[in-house]
């Protein structure tokens, strides 16, 4: 009966993706709506703010006025960075599983596929005009393409072990993890060194007061909230199994830390890359859990 038509027709109990494609969709609901009412709040945040004092050049003057309002855009300056090389990986990697026999792919050695990048320059571009409402946006239409949230951020999970099959020019696998650490590390000290100067120069209370009495800054922390939260979410899903306290202390990170602890993060992910996987491999799949 094994090899009858219908037999065909049914689902095949023994794949192992097959669960994962359908666990807990209603993860992905309870996200969208925690997303939504944060970007809901951030936008009305935004509209206040135009109406009370113009973008350009009032906006960025306020913020800059104070040092930890400026600690905030340099918060959100970091958390876009890390938002930016998710999409452009997460893009390539779709673009790879989706049609490899197009020949965009440069597995013959040839050009790097240019569809993928217009995609995610454009998600790219979209985030820094909008804001993190956009990663929201980005993040639920992938977590409802893949009907679950493990799955929806972290596609590579569940695949063989033969490779993504993502182009990479030769030496990539050397290249990207040198590239991410450095541009972490990098974007940590700076970060580090805005907030201690902010903290030299203005009390944390004052910096605060002014945060929530100036518009556009609070606007500006309102938006690396809702950044915040994704990456937090991300870094959740992608810690699973490695042990609780690992999860706590990354959320403590986050909560503290802000972009810094994203920034750490990537560093760390890089430090995996170096053991020469693939960027898709380790940004999209889950920490590799020592033998």
């Amino acid at each position: 009966m094994s090899g009858s038509p219908d037999a065909q027709l049914l689902p095949d109990k023994a794949s192992p993706a097959a669960p994962a494609l359908t666990a807990y969709p209603w993860s992905v609901a309870l996200l969208a709506a925690a997303y939504a009412a944060a970007s809901v709040a951030l936008v009305r945040s935004i509209l206040l703010s135009f109406r009370t004092e113009p973008l350009f050049p009032d906006a960025f003057a306020t913020v800059a006025a104070s040092p930890w309002a400026l600690a905030t855009l340099a918060d959100f300056g970091v958390g876009a960075a890390a938002a930016a090389a998710y999409i452009a990986v997460r893009e390539a990697y779709d673009a790879s599983r989706a049609a490899p026999e197009d020949g965009l792919l440069g597995a013959d050695g040839g050009r790097a596929p240019w569809p993928w990048a217009v995609r995610a320059a454009a998600w790219v571009a979209a985030t820094c005009c909008l804001g993190n409402p956009v990663v929201c946006v980005y993040a639920v239409t992938k977590m409802a393409a893949c009907h679950g949230v493990s799955t929806g951020l972290l596609p590579a999970a569940g695949a063989d072990g033969g490779g993504s099959g993502l182009w990479q020019p030769a030496g990539g696998r050397r290249v990207w993890p040198a590239l991410a650490l450095g541009g972490s590390v990098t974007a940590l000290l700076a970060f580090g060194a805005v907030c201690l100067w902010a903290g030299l120069t203005e009390g944390l209370s004052a910096g605060w007061a002014y945060i929530r009495s100036n518009p556009w800054a609070w606007t500006t922390f309102l938006d690396n909230a809702v950044g915040l939260a994704v990456s937090a979410t991300y870094v959740w899903v992608r810690e699973r199994g490695a042990g609780g306290w690992r999860r706590v202390a990354w959320m403590a990170a986050l909560l503290l830390g802000g972009n810094g602890g994203t920034a750490a993060y990537v560093a760390t992910m890089a430090v995996e890359g170096m053991a020469g996987g693939e960027a898709a491999e380790v940004v999209l799949s889950r920490r590799q859990q020592a033998a």
